[in-house]
């Protein structure tokens, strides 16, 4: 999962990049390339966190 993470990570950040570039020369398809970035950190973000709960999880289940 880790590994799936840090995949989504990258494209995000790739995208922000890009659209970063493509706002520059002027136009609103950069701001949406850029925004399209940023939801796939989030959802980068949201899935580590669950990964981390199912973790969590696992290791209460064990001890009981």
């Amino acid at each position: 999962m880790d590994r799936v993470v840090n995949i989504i990570t990258y494209a995000g950040v790739l995208l922000i990049t890009l659209g970063a570039l493509t706002a520059i020369w002027g136009g609103l398809v950069g701001f949406k390339i850029a925004g399209s970035g940023v939801v796939l950190i989030l959802t980068a973000m949201a899935l580590s966190y669950c990964n981390e709960e199912i973790k969590l999880e696992k290791r209460r289940r064990e001890r009981y």
